[in-house]
C-alpha cells in the first residue's frame, strides 16, 4: 500500500512538472513570436545588459518580465528556439563550445527523441579535436583565466573528468552508438596547419558543404585571448586569497591578460620533455584509430615544436606578476578571504 501511494505521490509530482516545463514554453514562444529579424539582436544585447547591469530599466519593446523569463528558463529557452528553427527551415545549424564539457554524460537516447520529435531527418555532427597535451594546457589556462580552477597544471592533468574526455576515439564511439537516429559525424583535427584555405571559419564552412566566398565576415582580432603559462601560475598563488566567487578574480583575470599580450609565450608547453612523452603515450593507440577512420590513414595530429617550462617558485616574472595582482586586492579583502 505505502508503495502505490509513493507511486501516485511521484506521478503527480511529474505531472506537475510537466505541466510547469508546458507553461514555461507556452512563455517562451509568446516572446518568440513578437521576434522579427530587426529586433532579434535587439532582445539578445538587452539580455546581457541586464546580466550584467542587474537593472529593471530597460528601453527596448520587450519588457523585463519577458527577459526574466527567457533567463529563469535557459534550458527550456534553448530547447524551444532549437525546436522552433527546425520547424521552419531547411537547415538547423547548432553550435556550443560547452558541448564538449558534458559530451560524456549527455543522454542521447533523449536528445534523439526530441530531435526526432522536431522533424529531424537526418543530424550531421562536426567535431575539432586538439592535439591532447594541446587540449589540456589551454582548457587548464581558460579555467584560471574565468577563476574556475585553484588546481596547478600538474593536478589538473590528473583530474579524472578531464582525462575521460581526452580518450577521443571513445567519446566519439559512444556519440555514435547513443545516437538513435540517421546521423554521420566528422572529425576534423583542430590545427590551423590542417585548415581548408588556412582558416577555421574556411574549413568548418567546407566541411558542412558551404563555399566560402568574399560574403562572409571574419573577426580582425583574436576573439579568447590566452594567459601566458607565467601569468597563470602567478593568478593560482594569488587564488589563496580569494573564494571561487569573487570580483577579484576578474579584475585580475583582465590584468593577467594584459601581461600576456606583453611577453607572450605560446610555444612553451608547461610538461617537462619526457612527461609529454609520458602524457601522449597513452593515447596513441586511440589516436591511431581516429587517423584511421577519420584521416584517410594519415597522422590526425602533426608534430610540433615547443619549448618546456614547468612551474618554479624562484620564476622572477612570476614573482613580479603575483606583486603587481596583489596590490590590486584591497588589504580588508584578503584578510577577510584568507
Amino acid at each position: 500500500k505505502n508503495q502505490n501511494d509513493l507511486l501516485k505521490n511521484n506521478q503527480t509530482n511529474n505531472n506537475n512538472d510537466n505541466n510547469i516545463i508546458i507553461e514555461q514554453k507556452n512563455k517562451i514562444n509568446n516572446i518568440l513570436n513578437n521576434l522579427t529579424e530587426d529586433n532579434y539582436n535587439n532582445i539578445l544585447n538587452e539580455s546581457f545588459k541586464l546580466i550584467g547591469n542587474k537593472s529593471n530599466e530597460v528601453n527596448s519593446t520587450f519588457n523585463y518580465n519577458n527577459f526574466e523569463i527567457l533567463l529563469n528558463n535557459q534550458f527550456t529557452f534553448v530547447e524551444v528556439i532549437v525546436e522552433k528553427s527546425i520547424k521552419e527551415n531547411n537547415y538547423t545549424l547548432v553550435s556550443e563550445e560547452g558541448f564538449s564539457n558534458y559530451i560524456c554524460s549527455l543522454d542521447w537516447d533523449a536528445l534523439s527523441i526530441f530531435l526526432k520529435e522536431c522533424g529531424v531527418q537526418k543530424l550531421t555532427v562536426v567535431v575539432y579535436l586538439r592535439r591532447q597535451d594541446e587540449f589540456i594546457a589551454s582548457s587548464w589556462k581558460q579555467s584560471v583565466k574565468v577563476g574556475a580552477t585553484n588546481l596547478s597544471f600538474e593536478d589538473y592533468v590528473h583530474s579524472r573528468n578531464v582525462d575521460e574526455l581526452l580518450h577521443y576515439y571513445s567519446v566519439i564511439n559512444k556519440l555514435d552508438e547513443g545516437l538513435n537516429i540517421n546521423h554521420q559525424i566528422i572529425v576534423r583535427p583542430f590545427d590551423k596547419n590542417k585548415f581548408f584555405g588556412g582558416s577555421i571559419f574556411c574549413d568548418f564552412c567546407n566541411t558542412i558543404g558551404i563555399d566560402w566566398d568574399e560574403r562572409f565576415l571574419t573577426p580582425n582580432s583574436i576573439v579568447n585571448e590566452s594567459l601566458s603559462f607565467d601569468a597563470a601560475n602567478a593568478m593560482l598563488d594569488i587564488y589563496c586569497f580569494l573564494p571561487i566567487q569573487n570580483h577579484y578574480r576578474e579584475i585580475i583575470g583582465l590584468k593577467a591578460l594584459e601581461l600576456s599580450n606583453k611577453y607572450p609565450d605560446k610555444d612553451i608547453m608547461p610538461f617537462t620533455s619526457e612527461g609529454n612523452k609520458r602524457f601522449l603515450k597513452k593515447y596513441e593507440r586511440e589516436n591511431e584509430c581516429l587517423s584511421k577512420m577519420y584521416f584517410n590513414n594519415q597522422p590526425f595530429f602533426t608534430n610540433k615544436q615547443f619549448r618546456w617550462q614547468t612551474y618554479q617558485k624562484d620564476n622572477k616574472r612570476i614573482k613580479e606578476y603575483k606583486m603587481t595582482f596583489l596590490s590590486m586586492i584591497p588589504i580588508k579583502e584578503r584578510i577577510k578571504n584568507v
